[in-house]
């Protein structure tokens, strides 16, 4: 499911009108005839942060739990699938070294959720995230179009590259869009890395491999 935002009254850090948002989780209400009613969703916001807001800010976009289970004994408590289990939101909040290995599970669960919730955004919403968010989900949105074979972004990870280079970015910022784009075979993304190999403008390894296994 997804939650667009129609107002932000309450002034939420992070949360933009008119921006669609995937539901990892959430609470609702159900009358006498077996109808819920969602009162509040987990949503990450556009810094990256996951937390708990109250619907009545957003519109639900194609209202179905069949992605969801529902974890507590009131039946009142929603997750998605790959995180429907007891104690994911104390392993995922708490990075304590006892429990180390339970917060990385947490969190690669969290990612798994991720990988596929977005598949329900449009290309703009993808772009659109890709261009006003973090690094750190600029990075992952284009894993999850590595890992889905979606090229309709070459040329926007081209221009963003490009972009880099200018503002003096570190090499690091753009790997993960090398990466998308060496796992498509192009001819924009040959030409562009034909240029890239003549220039060496960061003259990293790790870029230069990603590029050189390309060929």
């Amino acid at each position: 499911m997804k939650a667009k935002c129609f107002s932000n009254k309450s002034a939420e850090q992070g949360i933009t009108i008119d921006k669609s948002y995937v539901i990892f989780a959430g609470t609702c209400i159900e009358d006498k005839y077996g109808y819920k009613t969602i009162t509040n969703i987990y949503i990450q916001d556009d810094l990256g942060s996951l937390g708990i807001y109250n619907v009545k800010y957003f519109n639900i976009q194609s209202i179905s739990f069949d992605k969801y289970s529902f974890v507590s004994e009131n039946q009142a408590e929603f997750l998605f699938d790959t995180i429907a289990y007891d104690g994911f939101w104390s392993k995922f909040y708490s990075d304590s070294p006892e429990g180390l290995e339970d917060y990385l599970k947490a969190k690669q669960d969290f990612k798994k959720a991720k990988m596929l919730l977005y598949r329900e955004y449009t290309s703009d919403e993808l772009r659109l995230r890709i261009l006003t968010e973090s690094f750190d989900e600029r990075d992952f949105i284009f894993e999850f179009l590595r890992v889905q074979g979606n090229d309709s972004f070459i040329e926007l990870a081209i221009g963003l590259i490009k972009d880099g280079i200018e503002k003096g970015v570190k090499y690091y910022d753009v790997e993960e869009i090398f990466r998308y784009l060496a796992s498509l075979k192009n001819e924009l993304v040959n030409d562009f890395f034909i240029e890239y190999m003549s220039d060496d403008v960061w003259e990293n390894e790790n870029i230069n491999d990603i590029v050189y296994n390309y060929f």
